[in-house]
Order: structure tokens, then C-alpha cells, then sequence
């Protein structure tokens, strides 16, 4: 078979392929509709409006199928962040003028680093998503020097940045963040996946002030290989990998947000307002305690020893452990300036785990964080978690009935106010190639990536509780027992 007759094979065999995938998920986003129809007891009139919006839907996504995606559609406005594998920008779609967050990653980079099955997975994870909790995969492309993700974008920049403006949450704040933190890795967790680097940058504040899990470039998914484990090394994992959080926001100084003291109230008492004072980011120097360790603050006990069984998914709730204990003492427990430091801490962290007088914690949020920062064997999952009496008045099912303490407060799309390493782009003009990666590779052949391209289906009737009707976050944050 000549290379012409060849070529012409695998394109008709990868468009039956995608026409098989394309009725399949078509039936099954009827299948969904149908179980939310019947959940919420739907009138005649109310079933028809939703099967009408997702026919048009559905006509809209054979449309979108059908158009060449590039990246010449998106206008860059700022950027958001860079590492070692590309840049973050705010973008937006010519044709919608919607904003996006686009990560576009160097293949160059990638390659020569071994983490083409990383980004890969990061798409897949993403793509397979259908959760609040995870941000949204809009579109996925490539070109000859690099792979994009157009992802939603979220305005509020990060947990970190939050968490660092207040110096540290009050227990009842506390509580709200880490409960819609778990409700993310658990989202994960259903899907055979764990995520392997949760941490306080990494979760997300949407526009209504809700958490949303981001970056999953270190995520493992086990779908196609379940029941697998694997030994993964600290320093090619954890220690310099370069991955982009995709909307990094800043961190400031402790010093310098100055309204910790307003917030703090007592360890198990109830929150006095349900909402937050937030100082701006502009014109704040940025300083991160413990920076060059990055991730290493939050990895845990097995994966730092290099346990010879391997790990699993209990990896994340370690990190959840170390989140909460940043959340209600302002610093990591085992945090460090020098990462060998760190090492020790945590692999003799029965030793170092310490949890001092001040500020005052409840011992249900202490003993919670003991029964995360601990063995594999012995650590809790998301069962027990939410059982814990320190989650004694969350109302799991419903998470994002509560009314968030923390919205963010923008005077536009582009208002980045919650962001760090923003530079406004040249006259607006397209995504550009970054300087390192102006040259095409010519050692590697196009396919190393795949079918990296995706489109997703347009989004659909929130059938959520209304907004109007939500929870109030006091009923949250309730001590245990009341």
C-alpha cells in the first residue's frame, strides 16, 4: 500500500471512530437529561423547554465540530503566568468575545523533559470532566510547536492568594474552603484518577466565589490501567517540573494584609458575617515563603520516602491534612527555606508535627488534621472525612447552596486585581510563539501528541439550586454538636 492510499485509510478509520464517540456521548447527554428531569420533577412545560435547549445544543456542537481551531481565533489581553513549559494568558475568542485562560505549552519542552504523558493525561482528565468542581476544557489544539488548552477562567485567582492576604482563616472560613477542597479530589477520585499535587495554588475562585480544581499536569488516571501503582521519585515529580498553574494568583507578604485580626474569631464559634474584606493585590511586592520547595510543602510521607510499594489516591488527603493546618496556623506544617530541610521534616513527621497555642484551634480541626497527616494505612478518605465532627453541619450534597465568605469584587472581565505576573500584551495582538521555542522541532514526528484536539459540548440549563434560595453560610459554619 502506497503512502497516499495509506494516509487516506487512517483518516476514514479515525472518522468512523470519532463518529461512533460523537453518537455515544450524544446519547448519553440524553441520558443525563432525563435523570435531571426526573430529579427535580419537572412539569411537561419545563421538560420540553430543557430537551429543546439541548436539541439546539446538540446542533450548535455539530457546528462547532466542524470548524478548524487554531490560534489565531483568540486575541491574548494579559498574561497570567509563566514556567518552564510555556505561559498562561487571558485571552479572548474573536468570534464570541468571551475571556478564556489559554495554556500553551512548548512541545519542544515537554518532550525533552518526559512529560508528554503528562499533558496528555492534564487533557484527558479535563476533557472527560463534567464537574463544578473542576474547571472547565473549552478547547484543546496543537500546532508544530505547541499544545493549547482554552480553559474558563477564574477571576478570583487562588486559595493561596486569598489565604496569604488574611494571613490565615478563622475556623468556621476554614471549614467552607476545605470542604469544597475535598468535594474537588474526590471528583477526581470517582473518576480512577488522583492528582498527586493539591495545594493551596492549585484551587480556584470562580467569579461567584466557589472552589475549582485546576493544573491536573501530575495527575495520574488509571482508567486504562486500573489497579495500577507506581513508585514515582520526588525530584522528577514534585521538585522543579515546571507545571503552569493555570491562573496563579499572587502571594503577599504576611505582613502586609493587616485584617487577620478582624476575622478571627473563636476556634469552634460562629462566623460573625458571612463574607470576607479581601485586600486588592496592586502595588503589593510578592514574596513567597518557602518558594524554591513549591510542592514539597504539601507531599505526602510515601511519595517523599519513596515507599517501595508505590502510592495511591490517599496521597491527596496527606495534602489536604497540610492545606488545613496552612489554613488555620498560616503556615505549612512542615515548611521550609532550605527543600532538604523539608525531606526531613517529612519523613520524620510524627517528630516535627507540631501545632502550637497560638491561634487558638478547636481539637476536632486538630484531631482531623492527625488523621490526615499520617500513615497510608491509617489516613482517612473522603467518607470519613466527611463523617469527622468537625464537619458535623456540612451538608455535603449541597455544597454550593452556601453563599461563599469571599466573592470576588471586579470592575470588568479584565480587572486582575487577585493576580500576580500580569503584563498587558502588545496592542492586543495574537498569541505569539515564546522566544525559546521560535524554532520547529525537527527531531520529533507530529503524532508523539496525538488526537490533542477537542471542542466541548456547549453548556446546558444549571438546574443547581436557585441562587435566591441558597443556604446561608452561617448554617455552615456552626461549631459541632449545634
Amino acid at each position: 500500500m502506497d503512502n497516499d492510499r495509506k494516509q487516506l485509510c487512517e483518516r476514514l478509520i479515525k472518522k468512523v471512530f470519532q463518529f461512533a464517540e460523537l453518537k455515544a456521548s450524544r446519547i448519553q447527554r440524553a441520558e443525563r437529561l432525563e435523570q435531571k428531569i426526573a430529579s427535580i420533577n419537572a412539569t411537561p412545560a419545563v421538560e420540553e423547554e430543557l430537551k429543546a435547549d439541548l436539541r439546539k445544543r446538540e446542533r450548535e456542537y455539530l457546528r462547532l465540530m466542524r470548524r478548524k481551531i487554531n490560534v489565531n481565533l483568540f486575541e491574548k489581553i494579559k498574561m497570567l503566568g509563566k514556567g518552564a513549559f510555556g505561559s498562561v494568558w487571558l485571552v479572548r475568542e474573536k468570534s464570541t468575545q468571551k475571556y478564556f485562560a489559554m495554556k500553551q505549552l512548548c512541545k519542544d519542552e515537554m518532550i525533552r523533559r518526559g512529560q508528554v504523558e503528562h499533558c496528555i493525561t492534564e487533557k484527558e482528565i479535563m476533557a472527560s470532566s463534567v464537574s463544578d468542581w473542576i474547571i472547565r476544557l473549552y478547547y484543546s489544539f496543537q500546532d508544530d510547536l505547541y499544545l493549547y488548552l482554552v480553559m474558563e477562567f477564574a477571576i478570583g485567582g487562588d486559595l493561596m492568594g486569598l489565604l496569604i492576604r488574611v494571613d490565615l482563616f478563622p475556623e468556621p472560613v476554614a471549614r467552607f474552603y476545605m470542604s469544597q477542597c475535598c468535594a474537588c479530589i474526590n471528583e477526581i477520585h470517582k473518576n480512577n484518577s488522583f492528582y498527586r499535587d493539591a495545594k493551596p495554588d492549585n484551587f480556584l475562585i470562580s467569579e461567584s466565589g466557589h472552589v475549582k480544581l485546576s493544573d491536573f499536569s501530575l495527575a495520574k488516571d488509571f482508567k486504562s490501567r486500573p489497579g495500577t501503582m507506581e513508585v514515582t521519585t520526588m525530584s522528577d515529580e514534585h521538585l522543579g517540573t515546571g507545571s503552569i498553574n493555570p491562573l496563579a494568583s499572587p502571594t503577599l507578604s504576611p505582613g502586609l494584609s493587616g485584617t487577620a485580626s478582624s476575622l478571627r474569631s473563636e476556634a469552634t464559634g460562629s462566623i460573625t458575617a458571612p463574607s470576607m474584606t479581601v485586600p486588592d493585590n496592586v502595588g503589593i511586592m510578592h514574596n513567597r515563603a518557602y518558594s524554591t520547595v513549591g510542592t514539597l510543602d504539601y507531599s505526602a510521607v510515601e511519595i517523599v520516602r519513596k515507599d517501595p510499594g508505590g502510592y495511591g489516591h490517599k496521597v491527596d488527603w496527606w495534602s489536604m491534612g497540610a492545606i488545613l493546618y496552612e489554613c488555620v496556623f498560616g503556615y505549612p506544617p512542615f515548611g521550609s527555606d532550605n527543600p532538604r530541610d523539608s525531606v526531613k521534616k517529612i519523613v520524620k513527621y510524627k517528630q516535627y508535627l507540631k501545632f502550637p497555642a497560638d491561634p487558638k484551634v478547636s481539637p476536632e480541626c486538630i484531631d482531623l488534621i492527625k488523621h490526615l497527616i499520617c500513615e497510608p494505612e491509617e489516613r482517612y478518605d473522603f467518607e470519613q472525612i466527611k463523617a469527622h465532627p468537625w464537619f458535623a453541619n456540612v451538608d455535603w450534597n449541597d455544597l454550593h447552596s452556601y453563599n461563599p465568605p469571599f466573592k470576588p469584587n471586579v470592575s470588568s472581565e479584565v480587572d486582575l486585581k487577585y493576580f500576580d505576573f500580569v503584563n498587558e500584551a502588545k496592542d492586543g495582538g495574537p498569541v505569539e510563539a515564546l522566544p525559546e521555542c521560535k524554532e520547529q522541532v525537527k527531531w520529533f514526528s507530529p503524532p508523539t501528541f496525538g488526537n490533542y484536539t477537542y471542542r466541548a459540548f456547549p453548556g446546558t440549563v444549571d438546574l443547581r439550586t436557585n441562587a435566591n434560595n441558597r443556604t446561608n453560610v452561617k448554617d455552615l459554619f456552626k461549631p459541632p454538636g449545634n
